[in-house]
């Protein structure tokens, strides 16, 4: 699946770390940990507005939502 041209390298990146870590993380974790949502979380709770992820984010608020519960 990484492989496929229509992933960038961020795309790329993230699919192989996920084989890496399946079985040990769920998959809920890792859309969650990569989504808007948990960007938007860590601002409100640390009250730093300006916090940048140390990753690309590559889901929404909805899947980062959805992916929480």
């Amino acid at each position: 699946m990484a492989e496929d041209p229509i992933y960038d390298e961020q795309w790329r990146e993230w699919i192989n770390k996920c084989r890496m870590l399946l079985g040990t993380v769920d998959m809920s974790d890792l859309i969650y940990v990569r989504s808007e949502y948990a960007v938007q979380e860590r601002r409100r709770k640390t009250g730093d507005p300006d916090y940048q992820p140390p990753h690309p984010v590559l889901f929404g608020l909805k899947e980062g939502r959805i992916a929480k519960a």
